[in-house]
C-alpha cells in the first residue's frame, strides 16, 4: 500500500501484541464519541507529506519497534504492513514474532540470516523490512554483542544474503511503543499488572531513551493510546523515517500474502476497526484521549507515565 517509496528500504524491528479481539461487526458507539471515531475512519489513508531524499542504494532503513508483549505491537506491526513493510510473518511462527524461528544461542549472524530468509531482498524490490517484532528494550537486547540491534547500530559487517542484494549498511530507526496501564488493565486477556511491574517497563523505556539519544539514535516514543486516539499524532511522529510514506488504518492483512495460518494471527480486522472496539470498552472510561493519561489518583505508575507522554513530543 506504500506509495512513493524511496531509494533504500525500510527494515522494521517491532515487539507489542493487540490480541484477543474480533469485530463485532457493527461499530456504532455514543454520540459523544462520533467525532473520534469518524476522525480514526478519517485518517484511513494518510501521507507522511516528506520529501524524498536520495541515499546510497546500499543502505537501508531499520526499524525496531519495542514493546512489552500483549501491549499493542500487533496494532503497529499492521499499521506498518499498511505501509508496505516487509514483516516476519513468512516465518510462519506465532504472531510473526521472529525471535521464535531460532534458539537463543544462535550466533547473532545466523540470526540475521534467517531474518533475510524471510524477505525479498532483490535490490530492485526496496521494500520496507521488518525484523524484530515482540520484547522490552532491556539491556541485553541493545546492549548484547548477540543482539541484532548491536549489530547494525554498530555497523558490524552484514552477513551474504544482505551485501548479494547490495546491501551494506542498516540506517537504524526506534520505536519505543508503551501503553497506559489502565488501558492495558481493562483490555488485555491476561490481566491487570501490579504497580510494580508497570514502574519496572515505564523506567526501562525511559532509560532506554536516554541511552539511545546518548548514541544518537534516532528514537520515537509512541503511546499505544495516541495509536488508538489520535492516529494523526501517531503519523505525524513517524513520517520523518525513511520509506514509510503512506499509512492505511482500514488496512487488513490478507491470508495467504500478508500473513499464514501458521502465523495464528488474533488480531482479526483493521486498526480502524479496533481503535472503536476500544472506544466502545470500559477501558476508555478510565482513558482522557486528550491529555494521553489515565484518569484516577496520581501515583509513581502515572508520574512515570507522564514522563513517557513527555519523551514524545
Amino acid at each position: 500500500h506504500a506509495t512513493a517509496m524511496r531509494a533504500g528500504g525500510v527494515l522494521l524491528l517491532s515487539c507489542v501484541a493487540y490480541a484477543h479481539w474480533k469485530p463485532s461487526g457493527s461499530h456504532t458507539i455514543e454520540a459523544n464519541a462520533n467525532d473520534l471515531n469518524e476522525h480514526v475512519r478519517g485518517f484511513a489513508n494518510k501521507t507522511a507529506g516528506v520529501t524524498a531524499v536520495a541515499r546510497p542504494k546500499n543502505v537501508r532503513t531499520g526499524i525496531f519497534v519495542y514493546a512489552a508483549p500483549f501491549s499493542g505491537s500487533t496494532a503497529m506491526l499492521q499499521l506498518l504492513m499498511s505501509a508496505g513493510v516487509a514483516t516476519q510473518c513468512r516465518n510462519r511462527r506465532w504472531e510473526c514474532e521472529e525471535f521464535r524461528a531460532w534458539t537463543p544461542d544462535l550466533p547473532v549472524m545466523k540470526k540475521l540470516e534467517t531474518l533475510a530468509g524471510n524477505w525479498d531482498l532483490n535490490e530492485k524490490n526496496q521494500q520496507p523490512l521488518l525484523f524484530h517484532k515482540v520484547g522490552m528494550p532491556d539491556e541485553w537486547s541493545l546492549n548484547s554483542d548477540d543482539s541484532t540491534f548491536t549489530h547494525v547500530i554498530e555497523k558490524r559487517p552484514l552477513p551474504e544474503a544482505f551485501t548479494k542484494n547490495g546491501i551494506e549498511h542498516i540506517d537504524p530507526h526506534v520505536i519505543l511503543l508503551w501503553q497506559p496501564h489502565c488501558l492495558h488493565n481493562y483490555l488485555s486477556s491476561h490481566g491487570a499488572r501490579p504497580n510494580e511491574e508497570y514502574i519496572e517497563m515505564h523506567q526501562q523505556f525511559l532509560g532506554a531513551y536516554e541511552s539511545l539519544k546518548e548514541k544518537n539514535v534516532d528514537v520515537t516514543v509512541v503511546s499505544f493510546g495516541d495509536l488508538i486516539f489520535k492516529p494523526d499524532h501517531v503519523v505525524k511522529q513517524l513520517e520523518h523515517i525513511p520509506d514509510l510514506p503512506k499509512f492505511d488504518f482500514d488496512f487488513v492483512p490478507t491470508l495467504g500474502k500478508d500473513i499464514f495460518v501458521e502465523n495464528q494471527f488474533k488480531a482479526q480486522g483493521s486498526v480502524a476497526d479496533y481503535a472503536i472496539h476500544v472506544q466502545q470498552h470500559e477501558a476508555a472510561k478510565h482513558y482522557d484521549a486528550k491529555s494521553g493519561m489515565c484518569l484516577g489518583d496520581k501515583n509513581a505508575v502515572q508520574k512515570l507515565e507522564f514522563e513517557l507522554s513527555r519523551a514524545e513530543l
